[in-house]
């Protein structure tokens, strides 16, 4: 079984901040999802440590006991719609009756093993519970308003009847789980869902997805999946697909994805592209690691293809990529890889010249002749701690400064209330009033300065 240590992922969710009330209580979240258009360069697959790691990490008090924390009863029930129990060391869900209002619950990165105690959550619209050992999805029949529920990084084997109650679910997360096989009635209630993502699981068919007519996003990569369904229903909204690192040979039942914006196909067994000519709003196509041998003609027809991704694959002759010339909205190529350059030193030079829209080849950018790695979603992510991290700095510059303004008017009072002191003493000493007496002011006086200064601190 998997250390809970490797299974904490983020997920999609999105950056939230926390109530100034309890950091593990949140009243403020949205639901804003990043997408980038590049992904030329197929990214690397990530360890579960890296992967499992939160974007943004929130500290709260550890949970000795199977309790919420004690800032809890700090807040009204009704005025929380957000509780993160992220990373608590969790055995058990805890009872959170008392929020009914409650929207968003993150019970992620524990050592949970059943789904209990959420009958009373009615308005809860998302609920995280990647991360955990959980075996069987279960007691979610009351959650009828969900919309999102992530249950990645997990150790479930079937779905069975779990899901059937959730009919408003739009986000379904099971990657990483041990799920082998998946039955178009297990999913036939979720006629609103529009993304899934059931990546890293032994699947061997994809049979289910026929019972979503609503899906926008569906994700199945690194799963056990040789041959695609023979009859697939024409989805309307399907923009995205993922099926890169598969066994996949045969593309012929794509052909109903006529909607298609974003294909990825990389570490198969392909090797005719043919029938991919059809899908004629393809703005991204990743073909990586696969055994294809020459572009057909009728590519011509990808008038919209943006960024392509032919790296790794058995490209031997430059006549077998004459139809990039017709491409006249590709402007990111990736070739590196493919025999056809083994022997052609300026091959950049002759690809920009083979098609004038190209501006990226292999990772260089042809004007300037740098190295530009188109943006991924991980890029972003880093980018925003950057940026997060710069206003962190600034705000303990300035915190600093002010202190540093409040200590020395202190020591300025100090000062005056010495010389005050030395000109108490002597006016005193000859009225021979006892040192005891002055010492007594001056106590006062420091009091009161230092009340004075606590209260303009606050």
């Amino acid at each position: 079984m998997t250390s809970n240590k490797r299974r904490c992922s983020s997920g999609s969710s999105s950056t939230t901040r926390s109530s100034p009330a309890a950091n593990s209580l949140k009243q403020v979240s949205t639901f804003s999802r990043s997408k980038t258009c590049a992904f030329t360069v197929t990214p690397p697959l990530k360890s579960k440590t890296d992967r499992l790691q939160p974007l943004t990490t929130c500290q709260t008090p550890p949970l000795i006991t199977e309790t919420l924390p004690e800032d809890v009863n700090k807040l009204h029930p009704a005025m929380v719609n957000e509780i993160s129990l992220h990373s608590q060391g969790l055995c058990t869900i805890p009872n959170l009756s008392q929020f009914t209002k409650l929207q968003i619950l993150d019970l992620s990165c524990n050592s949970l093993t059943c789904i209990d105690n959420l009958r009373s959550l009615t308005n809860l619209r998302e609920l995280k519970l990647y991360g955990n050992q959980i075996q069987q999805i279960e007691n979610l029949d009351c959650l009828t308003q969900l919309q999102i529920l992530q249950l990645q990084y997990n150790e479930i084997e079937k779905i069975g009847h779990g899901l059937v109650y959730l009919t408003r679910l739009q986000t379904l997360r099971l990657d990483s789980n041990k799920l082998s096989l998946i039955r178009p009635e297990e999913l036939s209630k979720l006629s609103q869902l529009k993304v899934l993502d059931t990546s890293d699981c032994p699947l061997e068919s994809l049979e289910f997805i026929n019972s979503l007519p609503s899906i926008t996003e569906f994700r199945a990569n690194h799963c056990h999946v040789k041959i695609l369904p023979n009859q697939l229903r024409n989805f309307r909204y399907l923009t995205d697909l993922d099926l890169s690192n598969n066994q996949l040979i045969n593309l012929i039942p794509l052909k109903s994805f006529t909607l298609l914006r974003l294909l990825r196909l990389a570490s198969n067994q392909i090797e005719d592209i043919q029938i991919l000519s059809s899908l004629i709003h393809l703005n991204e196509l990743d073909l990586s690691d696969n055994r294809i041998r020459s572009l057909p003609n009728s590519f011509a027809k990808l008038i919209e293809l943006q960024c392509l991704n032919l790296s790794n694959n058995q490209i031997d002759s430059w006549k077998n990529i004459e139809v990039l010339s017709r491409l006249n909205s590709l402007f990111i190529l990736n070739i590196i890889g493919n025999p056809l350059l083994s022997e052609e030193q300026n091959y950049i030079d002759k690809l920009s010249k083979l098609c004038s829209s190209l501006e990226i080849i292999d990772d260089v950018n042809i004007q300037t002749g740098a190295i530009q790695i188109p943006p991924t979603p991980s890029y972003e992510q880093l980018i925003n701690i950057d940026k997060e991290l710069h206003e962190v700095d600034h705000t303990l510059e300035k915190s600093i400064t002010d202190i540093e303004q409040k200590f020395d008017t202190i020591l300025s009072d100090l000062h005056k209330l010495g010389e005050w002191y030395n000109d108490r003493k002597d006016s005193t000493t000859s009225r021979r009033t006892p040192d005891r007496k002055s010492k007594h002011r001056l106590f006062q006086a420091l009091t009161f300065s230092e009340e004075n200064y606590q209260h303009s601190n606050v």
